[in-house]
């Protein structure tokens, strides 16, 4: 990456960047070392004019054009053959800022346009064969799947974009007295508005065989979901060739004063909401306080009372506007040996309805102390969130016309405990910071949709012995209990300094596959998942900076990091039976020069 900050004349300044990442990951697929390929390229533009010292004015661009190489690795146990796909992100924004100091305040008025493209080029059908049954004679070319089934292909081409446009503005009066009590009152506002389009350019199958489609006998006449003599699929889901496009308009206003008497330090507010998706008015009201209890600073209590709503998803109004997934049916003619004809499975199909919900919101609390201690300061807080009118997904029945609904619902529910302590103390030559963390989610849906992938929520899994929707289990690993980072840093000699990072993290629960299957009602086979606990660790991380001063102006900082210095192994969880891990060492190196 390269950096510039330029100054063109006195009260005129140029920042232009640019950074790239690549990475290549080598990979084992079907016994061979196959390089998966990442690229993140990052420009940056600002230019920044101050007419007065009342007034600026900053218009900046940014572009974020990403590409990456990759097979889909693993599913149910069993390597995809044919899997390979790109996927490309390309997004820009520019946006432009103006301040100006009034005789009364300061007002700032921000607006942007930002637009972004997804696009994934894969194989066009997934198909879901059977391995080699026990007993069979003769050929199988299906083979190499580890569970029940071979896995081969991809989900087809789809595209998505998204353009909006923002605009914001805010006034910071200037303090003023009312008796004993000083008011610093802030307003303010915006409006947004987001377009989104999907497109799928053709139709998509997703084929599965049954136990029962292994078949000797079977004549596939060219159908690509068939091998002659061996196996058929007798079910596929449709994904028709669609397209959709659907815009939100958004707008907002706050207003909020802080006021200041004496020790105390009182911090209202109240924001309202709306939209033309879920068509809510929502009030939020908000409050701050703080007490110095010996006017010191030495000893500070804090504490707050807030709500939030959550702000609408694009991607649940173009679910509704997109074609309804179905599964069609065939079967073998025992007369011919040949396949009949695709039939739906029922003469239903399943929609997608999201809107008209209440707008998810959370209330929280929040009490904390920032104390004076052993030259240093402690920070304790404790922060208590109850999440309401979560969305929750739910399928109703068929309805009079054949159709079924798949729905959101406000009956989730969640409530996050976490408990804070801080101390950091700063010497002449040496800086030390601890903190300990304890946390706790309890959640009654994780569930959302990804319009890239959709094919996912189709996926069954067996869990406690039920048959559900993969994206219906429990929420598997969010839970870290305890962690704790110390971090301590000393100036050394000749322009030295050394950070220490340690980090430990308790143990937990999470849900993996357990690399077994069971049969379904259908005659497919699920794989079943299983809680796993996942054992402590311990991270260290070090950090050598080397600085000078060369002439007049000119510095020069070389950096040397060293990340998980002991090469700690420490589970991040399991990806369909293979164990993933946090990254093991890792070395950087830095130089930068001021001038």
């Amino acid at each position: 990456g390269v950096r510039l900050d330029l100054p063109l004349q006195e009260n005129l300044g140029l920042l232009l960047s640019y950074r790239q990442t690549h990475s290549k990951i080598p990979l084992q697929h079907f016994e061979q070392k196959r390089n998966q390929i990442r690229k993140l390229e990052n420009y940056f533009l600002k230019l920044a004019h101050s007419f007065s010292e009342r007034t600026s004015i900053s218009l900046s661009f940014a572009r974020n054009p990403y590409e990456e190489k990759r097979f889909r690795e693993v599913s149910l146990g069993s390597e995809i053959k044919n899997s390979w796909y790109t996927l490309d992100t390309d997004s820009q924004r520019f946006a432009a800022e103006i301040n100006h100091d009034f005789s009364f305040g300061k007002i700032e008025l921000k607006g942007a346009f930002n637009r972004s493209k997804t696009s994934r080029h894969a194989p066009s059908n997934y198909f879901n064969w059977l391995v080699r049954p026990t007993g069979w004679v003769g050929d199988w070319d299906k083979d190499w799947g580890t569970l029940s089934q071979s896995k081969e292909g991809g989900y087809g081409d789809l595209e998505s974009s998204q353009k909006g446009q923002t605009v914001n503005a805010s006034l910071q009066l200037d303090p003023v007295n009312s008796g004993p009590i000083r008011h610093e009152i802030k307003l303010g506002g915006g409006f947004e508005r987001i377009t989104g389009t999907f497109k799928r350019q053709d139709t998509s199958y997703i084929y599965t065989v049954i136990s029962s489609g292994a078949n000797s006998s079977i004549i596939c006449q060219g159908d690509e979901g068939c091998v002659d003599n061996q196996q058929y699929a007798a079910f596929r889901s449709v994904y028709e060739a669609d397209s959709a496009k659907e815009t939100i308009n958004a707008r907002h206003f706050y207003a909020q004063d802080e006021l200041s008497c004496g020790r105390l330090t009182l911090r209202p507010g109240i924001r309202y909401a709306s939209d033309n998706f879920m068509n809510n008015d929502d009030v939020d009201l908000r409050l701050a306080a703080s007490v110095d209890l010996f006017g010191t600073g030495t000893t500070v209590l804090i504490g707050g009372l807030n709500r939030y709503h959550g702000r609408s998803l694009l991607a649940y109004r173009l679910a509704e506007a997109k074609k309804p997934v179905y599964i069609e049916r065939r079967s073998r003619d025992p007369a011919t040996n040949t396949l009949t004809e695709w039939v739906p499975l029922t003469q239903s199909k399943s929609f997608k309805r999201y809107s008209d919900l209440k707008t998810p919101y959370s209330d929280e609390w929040t009490l904390g102390a920032d104390q004076a201690l052993l030259g240093g300061r402690l920070k304790l807080n404790y922060l208590e969130r109850h999440n309401k009118d979560e969305f929750a997904q739910e399928t109703l029945e068929e309805d009079e016309e054949g159709r079924y609904f798949t729905i959101l619902n406000n009956n989730g529910r969640s409530k996050h405990e976490e408990f804070t302590v801080e101390w950091e103390r700063r010497w002449k030559r040496h800086a030390l910071f601890v903190n300990f963390t304890w946390q706790r989610t309890r959640t009654s849906n994780d569930s959302y949709p990804d319009p890239l992938d959709d094919e996912d929520l189709l996926d069954r899994v067996y869990y406690d012995g039920e048959l559900m929707k993969k994206t219906d289990l429990p929420r598997g690993d969010f839970n870290r209990g305890y962690v704790c980072n110390l971090v301590y840093t000393a100036q050394l000699p000749f322009g030295f300094t050394f950070t220490n990072s340690t980090r430990y993290r308790s143990g937990f629960s999470s849900l993996e596959d357990s690399g077994e299957d069971m049969v379904g009602p259908d005659g497919v086979s699920y794989p079943i998942y299983e809680k796993d606990k996942q054992p402590e660790s311990w991270i260290f991380d070090w950090r050598l900076d080397w600085r000078r001063k060369l002439y007049g102006s000119h510095d020069v900082h070389l950096r040397l990091e060293l990340n998980n210095v002991f090469n700690q192994k420490v589970p991040a969880g399991a990806e369909d039976t293979i164990q993933t891990y946090e990254i093991g060492r890792q070395l950087w190196a830095g130089l930068e020069y001021y001038f």
